[in-house]
């Protein structure tokens, strides 16, 4: 039975808004013969690509966002760091509005509802996979799944990813949905699907994505690694040339280069006496160059998705320490309000609506991603404090540090006023014996 805002039951049959409960995207094998965005990537291809998505065709782009994604491993590395730091916090669904009973009674049903979510197909993924995906639209710029709705829209049965190269912004601001029958796009179906955006200046969905920046860095990197290899096979491996003579050449040139080949992976090469071989190369002769290049893109890659390259050991210094900290604190709070949003108004808003009604207060999901509080750094502010002369209420320590504490006595058996007046006379022995030792001189 569903029930509206006011605890009224809605008749069977007569649903307050319609709920699509079949199933609109479906995968296909053709989905795989798709062309490969970032084989023989050259700049002018790039370049299409992201003039391509400039007019609303984004299919390329997303695509090459997520090759992207496949084969660079600075890309895996950074993204998989960033993702983690969503993934790995805690969560719970908070009422849409504070200190009221039927609010908290639709934040609870609803964080049972996401909870519950077990879905059946393999391609199909639960709440814990339906944020993992709304974080893939860091690199392309956005993500879309569709909801699989329970009967009424009561439930949700799972979410069905979408791929980012079906959707286009052709001659539209909104996203459109690219089908077979309509390659330009259908427009969303409302309550139906979940789009997700990764929010740049720009303010369009078609270049909001960091595989504007991260397209290029692939591109000249992926250069530098072929370079590197070649100046690693010319000059990093063994080379063995022979040299024949012009009347046995076409007798035993074919011998001698199957025994050339027996080396193994070495390179060699048969030649006549009267051919001269001179290898050219370049200053860089040990292949620096090549490294600082890959080492230089590899930090850019990792400022750009993490917002800084330090890892534990690199922190030079309390301060830049605590730098790169907040800098990651901020892109992990920012990734986590993002999803949030999204989740609040495209899947928790739509599940109030077809089960309580469009008035009833749509709860929020909230992601744990303060950092815990420096419980030294409190502990010492206190310790200060009471130095100064200020007294702590015992019961505030307790509740700010977690723990039972009690106060250690000032001396052994000892009353405070005691140890006072034991300091004093202590202080007037030591005052009397200092002036009889003047006295004598």
């Amino acid at each position: 039975m569903l029930y509206d805002w006011t605890g009224r039951p809605v008749p069977e049959g007569k649903p307050i808004r319609e709920v699509i409960a079949d199933r609109l995207v479906h995968w296909e094998y053709t989905d795989r013969d798709e062309s490969d965005a970032s084989r023989a990537l050259t700049p002018a291809k790039l370049d299409s690509y992201l003039r391509q998505a400039n007019t609303g065709d984004t299919e390329s782009q997303a695509r090459l966002a997520l090759e992207i994604e496949e084969k660079d491993w600075d890309t895996v590395h950074a993204l998989g760091t960033r993702r983690a730091a969503v993934l790995g916090l805690e969560r719970r669904i908070e009422p849409g509005i504070e200190d009221d009973a039927q609010a908290q009674k639709i934040a609870d049903e609803a964080e049972t509802m996401l909870a519950g979510i077990a879905p059946e197909g393999d391609e199909d993924v639960d709440f814990e996979g339906a944020i993992e995906h709304l974080l893939s639209g860091i690199l392309p710029g956005y993500a879309c799944m569709e909801i699989l709705w329970g009967e009424g829209g009561g439930t949700i049965q799972g979410f069905a990813p979408v791929m980012t190269s079906a959707i286009t912004f052709h001659q539209s601001k909104r996203p459109l949905l690219a089908t077979r029958p309509n390659p330009l796009g259908v427009p969303l179906a409302p309550n139906k699907f979940v789009f997700h955006r990764h929010r740049a200046r720009s303010g369009d969905a078609t270049r909001g994505g960091l595989i504007r920046p991260l397209g290029w860095m692939y591109l000249f990197e992926n250069l530098g690694v072929k370079d590197l290899m070649r100046f690693t096979e010319k000059f990093g491996m063994p080379f063995v040339a022979a040299r024949i003579d012009e009347s046995a050449w076409d007798q035993d040139r074919t011998k001698i280069a199957y025994l050339i080949r027996n080396f193994g992976s070495d390179g060699g090469a048969v030649f006549s006496k009267a051919v001269e071989l001179e290898m050219l190369q370049s200053n860089a002769t040990n292949g620096e160059l090549y490294f600082k290049l890959l080492e230089y893109f590899g930090d850019a890659k990792t400022k750009v998705l993490l917002g800084q390259t330090a890892t534990s050991g690199d922190a030079g210094g309390f301060s830049k320490g605590q730098a790169q900290a907040a800098v990651r604190q901020d892109i992990l709070e920012a990734d986590c309000k993002a999803v949030a949003a999204t989740v609040r108004s495209d899947i928790l808003r739509p599940w109030v609506m077809f089960r309580y009604g469009p008035d009833a207060p749509v709860p929020y999901l909230h992601l744990e991603y303060e950092p815990p509080e420096d419980l030294k750094a409190k502990a010492e502010m206190i310790k200060i404090l009471h130095e100064a002369g200020y007294q702590v209420d015992p019961e505030h320590v307790k509740d700010e540090f977690g723990m039972p504490l009690t106060l250690k006595p000032v001396a052994a058996g000892i009353p405070g006023e005691q140890v006072a007046l034991a300091g004093e006379k202590k202080k007037s022995l030591s005052s009397l014996r200092h002036s009889q030792r003047t006295s004598r001189w």
